[in-house]
């Protein structure tokens, strides 16, 4: 009787708390957002050191999180998760650490999670640029105005440590030369101990193999023992240009103005320039602009210039000279020192339905940014900019026709506003006449 008793107790108890555990696998747990970095954010790797979200809790309890990154070096990618993608354990904070992250897109979003299986939607994905690859050098500044103008003569150049040219011709497995981030190294000799393959170093013999070092070929990134073994193969430095321009005459209170070849970043993209006069003690930013003015008296001057990409990272100096060796006084130079951009003209509202054309033609093919790197994104931002350019024209012509007839109103008001000052005036003037 008992034991019936029992089984009764315990069969109602299971009755209960079944419905109990299959609701608590229902729950809808909130989803986490991202803090940083911010979506779209250009780092090196040193500074990128974890990605942040807020705290979120169910009720009175704090969850925990499932955080999923995807790492390429293709800008196509737009954050989908496809391999390689990695899924991280559960965390307990609302962080997850990044340390030593290759150059690359890295793509991520998150997820809470409680304690009985439950796990809310994932986040939206934010973008990561890591960038540890410094920008080409400028060009060679050069003076290309002055008071007065430059004498035509031919320049001279003259390089210090090993050129590009003399690495090419070192591009065979048993002479390997090598460049990264601008030093050259002798590799032929380690490539077949290279635990990666040999082909894969003597693919890249006398070629610049900065961006296949840092990110392994897209698989990662080297250790420090790897990095270490490296600088045992240095040769030298890649060679940096100078250039002496030949003596020209110039007044006393000169001004100088001077032009240099834009520099190049592959993954997120130059930021700005800045140009010295003091040999690198200080440096003056230039914006995006490839020219400044200098104003020297006479003498021998150098100057330097050097780019930064938008995660920070500075290219190497190149360096130009100019000499001044008389006075005079002509007229300022007219070029412009630091040109600025014109303003760019909307498109009209046929320009997008032409580039739709375009796209359906296989134009995206030659596009580097994601929003175009396929048909159907392409299309699809032409026909949205279309659609944007019509709605900006209808404002702008509501603009117009609200403008004009606020003129109008306004102008009628100061019609009646005459005509009864006029009438004032009559009566004052009629008041005046019968008193006299």
């Amino acid at each position: 009787m008992k034991i019936k008793i029992k089984n009764k107790i315990l069969t109602g108890f299971l009755a209960l708390a079944i419905p109990l555990m299959v609701s608590a696998q229902t729950v809808s747990l909130p989803v986490p957002m991202h803090i940083s970095p911010v979506d779209g954010a250009a780092m090196t790797a040193t500074n990128f050191s974890s990605v942040q979200w807020t705290p979120v809790t169910s009720g009175a309890t704090a969850l925990s999180y499932y955080a999923e990154s995807s790492y390429t070096l293709a800008t196509t990618t737009d954050g989908k998760f496809s391999s390689p993608f990695s899924v991280s354990s559960l965390l307990a904070s609302a962080s997850m650490v990044t340390t030593g992250s290759p150059d690359g897109f890295l793509y991520w979003h998150v997820r809470s999670a409680d304690g009985i299986g439950n796990t809310s939607a994932w986040s939206a994905p934010w973008k990561v640029i890591i960038d540890s690859t410094a920008p080409s050098a400028p060009g060679i500044p050069s003076v290309v105005a002055a008071r007065p103008p430059v004498a035509a003569t031919t320049s001279v150049p003259t390089t210090t440590g090993i050129t590009a040219a003399t690495v090419a011709t070192h591009a065979t497995a048993s002479d390997c030369w090598i460049i990264v981030s601008g030093k050259v190294y002798s590799v032929g000799g380690y490539a077949a101990m290279h635990p990666g393959g040999k082909s894969v170093i003597t693919n890249l013999c006398g070629q610049d193999a900065t961006t296949g070092f840092n990110t392994r070929g897209g698989t990662g990134s080297h250790s420090q023992s790897a990095k270490t073994t490296l600088g045992t193969l240095y040769v030298g430095d890649l060679a940096s240009t100078v250039v002496s321009t030949p003596t020209v005459t110039a007044s006393s209170t000169g001004v100088q103005v001077w032009d240099f070849a834009s520099s190049t970043d592959l993954m997120s993209g130059v930021a700005s320039y800045e140009y010295s006069t003091d040999g690198g003690a200080t440096w003056t930013n230039n914006g995006s602009s490839t020219s400044f003015r200098t104003s020297f008296g006479l003498g021998t001057f150098s100057v330097s210039v050097r780019a930064t990409d938008k995660a920070g990272n500075k290219s190497l100096i190149t360096s130009g000279s100019f000499v001044v060796t008389a006075t005079t006084t002509l007229p300022l130079p007219s070029t412009t020192p630091n040109p600025t951009v014109p303003p760019v003209v909307p498109p009209t509202p046929t320009t997008y339905p032409t580039k739709e054309q375009q796209c359906k033609k296989g134009a995206w093919k030659k596009f580097t940014t994601p929003k175009f790197k396929s048909e159907r994104k392409c299309v699809d931002y032409a026909k949205n900019m279309a659609e944007k350019i019509k709605k900006q024209n209808k404002k702008a012509e509501q603009e117009r026709e609200k403008a004009a007839k606020k003129a109008r109103q306004e102008s009628e008001f100061r019609k009646n506003s005459s005509h009864e000052n006029e009438n004032e005036r009559e009566k004052e003037r009629g008041g005046r006449g019968e008193r006299d």
